[in-house]
Order: C-alpha cells, then structure tokens, then sequence
C-alpha cells in the first residue's frame, strides 16, 4: 500500500519532532496528529521494516472511539498494530493501543517495557487529583514520550502540569515534582480560586515552548472559518417565576457550597432548556420552536448537528423534529460505541438528516464534517467540551464556512454560560500563540 503524503505543514512538524525525544503535538483537531505521530515514531525508534523482523512496542492511550482512527491509520502505513487486551503476556513487537479505563485498572500495563508511550486527548491526565493522572504521571520505564491535545489547557494555564510532567524524565515541571508544590510556588489563594503570580505566565510559556509545536487550522491555512450567532428566546411567565424561585432557594443554603452550586447551575440550565428543574417536564417550546423555524428557513434541507447537555432535552428534540417530518437520528451515552458508530454512517451517507446528541459525546473520534451548521439548544461550562464539539463539522479539505448557532434563553444562566466558555476559550488561546511564537523564535 502506498504510504501517505504530509501536507506541507505535517512535513514542517515532523521534521520539528525527528530529532526530540519527548514530544507535545498542540495541533488543531483534523489536522492529522495522528500521523505525524506514527512517522515520528518511526524515526525515532527504527524503520517499518526493522520492526517486522522484531524491534520495538510503543503503546497508544487514548479515549475509546479514537482507537478505530488508530488503527486505520496505522494500516495505511503497513504499520503491525492491534488492542492490547491482556497484560498477562508480553507484547510482541509492533504498536498497541489501549484506552484510559483500562490503564486505570490495570496500571501494570505500564511496566511492560514500552519503548514509547504517547497519551491521545492528554487532557485526560489534567486533573492530578484523577486515578488516571496519578497512574501515568507515576514511574514507569518509557524513554519517547507524546502528548496530543489541540487546546492542552482548556480551563486554566494550570492544566499543563500534569501533561507536562508526564513528558520529563525526571517526573518534574518548572521544578516541581508535583501539583500542589507547583501552584503553592506559582499561584497565589484567590477567593475559591488559584490565580498565577505576575510573570509566571511567561514562565510557563518558556518551559512548555521547549517541548512544544503549536499549530492552528488558520496558520496551516486548511479548515474552514468559523461563524457564530445567537438566537435569543423568553421563557414563558411561569417559567421565569420557577427560575427565581430557584435562585431564592439557593441563595438562603448552607454548608456545602460547591455542592449547591453545581445542583443550582443544573436545575438553571434545565428551565433556561424549557423544563421543570426536578421532573424534568417540558414546560415551554420557545426554543423548539425557534429550532424548528431554523430548520424549515435558512437551513432547509441541509445536514445539522443539534447539541444538547441533557437528556431530556435529547428526547425532546428529536421527538418534536420527527412529530415535525424532520429525519432524525439521536447519540446518547446510553449507546454503545457500535450503535453510535452506525448512526453516525447514517448520517454522513444521506444528506439533510439531523443529529441530535450529547455535547460529551462529541468530545471524541467523531466526523460529522458533512454538516456546515451546528446548533447548541444547550451548552456546558467545559471549555473542553464546547471547543471538541465546535470542530466535529470541521474538516481540512473543507473550505466552507461553518455557522455555530446559540439558543440562548433571555435573562438565565445561558448568557452567563456562554460567555464564560468563550473568555476561556480567548484566555487558552493566547497562550498557546504565545507559546507558538516563543518556540518559533
């Protein structure tokens, strides 16, 4: 089979990464980290041809619907790759992927002699409270290592810790062995919050940049331009009266106040949604109603994706589209990876359908690029998320403009919610620029 050829900007990050040990490829999504990282490994731990007669294992750990993605690139490049299902035997020669829930519970898969170990959405390590984190930023024997993210630090700049000490030798990061001696050193107490010391930004910029190849859909010059509009509904009278009620409630609490805070978010996004915040009834069609005046104007006939935080609002939408003669098909976590898989090739094979689903599941492995719109009846803090679901319709060759439409309920957490993941979007966004630019200096 005839192998792949990069597109000049892969060309230029491979020839960046030949000759370095330890990677971090912060490449936008649909820009082919997945290959860069195949051949890179190839150069650094030997050719195809010297691995078939025995040479090294490299593991992939990476989310479970990316595998499939792995393993098909990994066949265009004559490539001997498989799951790893078993730590009860040594693994031959060649790659092996593996996903997150596994390696958390079986760390001993780590002890198995890797020559590489790359970690796919390594912002699953950010949390160092995690299992997880804790298992992969533990020693282990790996001399190469990777990590692939396109947006590294999606709710803070202190979310390159972990990646990042997964990365070093020595299990340290600006000094630090670990978390907690990094933001006691760096970070100063901010009312619930930890905030950086002045100048530490430039210092975290430095360190990163010296492991790092930073690279967008726009300086690739590939993707297509995103366009965002919001349409604004009203609740309806007895929904705006449920919603003050339930910011009185909540403001008279006490003791647990995370706890409260994050039921209170959930039961005001559930009636910003349309429902009642604890039974989950549908209790105003306004954004249904503007959903559907979208699909039946300006986006008649066309592939749509419709992203949803709950549930319920999953079934009712699509509910109230096919009641309207709309072609429907839903994702929900309650599907196995195989029925989403099928949906998902329903989708792509018959234009003008619409495809409703979970803002979580379209974090990973899927291409929706036949649709130009998506369109959000609900959002989620997560930046992560939010910035994973937006690139799902994008696609290199594609060079139209996709349109992001926001139902936003006036006056309700919708308009804070919105607003927050786009100030961390800016926020995560410069420092990665600057971290481009550092490096390329």
């Amino acid at each position: 089979m005839e192998r792949k050829v990069f597109f000049p900007y892969q060309r230029a990050v491979s020839d960046w990464a030949s000759s370095r040990q330890s990677v971090a490829l912060f490449l936008e999504m649909r820009l082919g980290k997945t290959l860069v990282t195949l051949r890179w490994l190839e150069q650094r731990l030997g050719s195809i041809g010297s691995l078939q007669k025995g040479g090294w294992r490299a593991l992939v750990v990476c989310p479970k619907t990316v595998i499939p993605g792995w393993l098909e690139e990994a066949a265009s490049e004559s490539l001997p790759a498989q799951v790893l299902k078993s730590i009860t035997l040594t693994p031959a020669h060649g790659l092996y992927l593996i996903n997150y829930e596994q390696v958390r519970l079986h760390p001993r898969i780590l002890d198995l002699g890797w020559d590489a170990v790359v970690l796919d959405e390594s912002t699953r390590i950010k949390n160092p409270k995690s299992k997880i984190s804790k298992v992969l930023t533990g020693v282990f024997w790996a001399p190469h290592r990777a990590i692939l993210s396109g947006l590294p630090a999606p709710e803070s700049d202190l979310d390159y810790f972990q990646q990042m000490k997964f990365l070093s030798p020595q299990g340290r990061f600006m000094g630090c062995k670990n978390f907690w001696e990094f933001r006691n050193r760096f970070c100063v107490r901010w009312g619930y919050d930890w905030t950086l010391k002045p100048g530490v930004r430039k210092q975290i910029k430095a360190a990163v940049s010296r492991h790092a190849y930073v690279l967008s859909r726009k300086h690739a010059k590939v993707g297509s331009l995103k366009l965002r509009e919001s349409r604004h509904v009203e609740l309806t009278s007895e929904l705006k009266k449920e919603y003050r009620h339930v910011k009185k409630l909540f403001a008279t609490q006490r003791g647990d106040e995370t706890k409260y805070a994050v039921v209170r978010e959930t039961w005001l996004l559930r009636i910003a949604g349309g429902f009642h915040p604890t039974e989950l009834t549908l209790m105003s069609k306004a954004k249904l109603n503007e959903l559907q005046e979208l699909l039946t104007g300006e986006l008649k006939g066309q592939s749509v994706v419709v992203w949803c935080r709950f549930t319920a609002e999953i079934k009712a939408v699509s509910q109230f589209l096919a009641d309207h003669g709309h072609p429907v098909l839903r994702l929900t976590g309650a599907l196995s990876p195989e029925k989403r898989n099928v949906q998902i090739q329903r989708f792509r094979k018959r234009p003008g359908r619409v495809l409703v689903s979970q803002i979580k599941l379209g974090k990973f492995g899927l291409d929706l690029s036949v649709a130009d719109t998506a369109i959000y009846y609900s959002n989620t803090y997560s930046m992560e998320d939010r910035y994973q679901s937006e690139d799902r319709i994008i696609s290199p060759t594609k060079k139209t403009p996709v349109l992001l439409i926001d139902l936003i309920a006036k006056g309700t957490v919708d308009e804070v919610v919105l607003q927050a993941t786009r100030l961390k979007y800016a926020d995560s966004k410069s420092l990665l620029a600057m971290i481009c630019e550092h490096a390329r200096s």
